[in-house]
């Protein structure tokens, strides 16, 4: 059988039995249903789900500017944490691109939740819903943290810095992420003496959208000469398909690797990278 015939399956008996206890037919809505069930089979096992949040989480809704290779924010956040950044260590980016990471380390130090960008969760429609609890949790970690996280991102093409602050902006983040239009290759030139990255976190031009691969390996070891220049000890956290660019670029520079993992970014497998600077 196929995943179709199983869905008719499942959607056939969750109707017939509500009409059993009710005496109602449920009406079908593919397109914008209120209640949305998910069926997992896998051998002799089935699993039948509930779809509590609505519109998958991946999808912050504050991107108004999209990147030509802009980072999923979801795998920015698990970026983020693959380095173990805390909210008092000054956070740096780079070559930001549209600003997705700074303003996921913004929205983590702040434990700013999703919600805030009006988003409707599904559960609200479920009659176990407690609406007073709801508001009450909501309320509780909605309360402005006093925390003010020294978060730098650098993006050399002004179309893209512009673009990053457009959404920086539409995240409600612009008292905590500082934009530099600059040259990531020349960190020194733009960014405070005072400041020093203790974490740096960075999704690196893979060689298939935005840059020739040839290149990667001179620009990589360029980064990095800049970033030492700029740090004293630092997490530097990276996220590339050019595995092996990367790599020769850290020996040139003499950058520790400590952890890699193999991801998936859409269809494309990366790896990101967990170094010693």
């Amino acid at each position: 059988f196929t995943s179709i015939d199983a869905a008719a399956k499942i959607g056939q008996a969750i109707i017939d039995s509500y009409q059993s206890s009710t005496n109602i037919r449920l009406k079908v809505n593919l397109k914008n249903p209120d209640l949305e069930f998910y069926g997992f089979i896998k051998n002799e096992n089935f699993i039948l789900s509930l779809n509590m949040t609505g519109e998958s989480l991946h999808k912050r809704g504050y991107r108004v500017y999209q990147h030509p290779a802009a980072l999923k924010p979801s795998l920015a956040c698990c970026l983020i944490r693959f380095c173990g950044w805390t909210h008092h260590q000054p956070f740096l980016d780079p070559m930001c691109g549209g600003g997705t990471i700074p303003i996921e380390a913004a929205l983590m130090a702040k434990n700013k939740p999703l919600n805030s960008f009006k988003r409707e969760f599904a559960f609200k429609k479920l009659k176990i819903h407690d609406k007073n609890l709801y508001e009450e949790i909501k309320n509780f970690f909605s309360q402005k943290l006093l925390v003010k996280p020294k978060i730098y991102g650098v993006e050399v093409p002004p179309k893209h810095f512009q673009g990053a602050q457009a959404n920086v902006s539409s995240a409600g983040v612009v008292e905590d992420v500082n934009l530099l239009l600059g040259d990531a290759r020349k960190l020194q030139k733009y960014l405070d003496k005072d400041f020093k990255p203790e974490v740096v976190v960075v999704n690196l031009p893979y060689g298939i959208r935005s840059s020739r691969k040839s290149f990667l390996e001179k620009l990589y070891t360029d980064f990095l000469v800049s970033l030492k220049n700029v740090t004293d000890k630092a997490i530097l956290g990276a996220l590339t398909s050019a595995k092996n660019e990367f790599k020769k670029a850290l020996e040139n520079v003499g950058v520790s690797l400590t952890e890699e993992k193999e991801v998936m970014h859409g269809n494309l497998k990366v790896t990101a990278f967990k170094c010693k600077v």
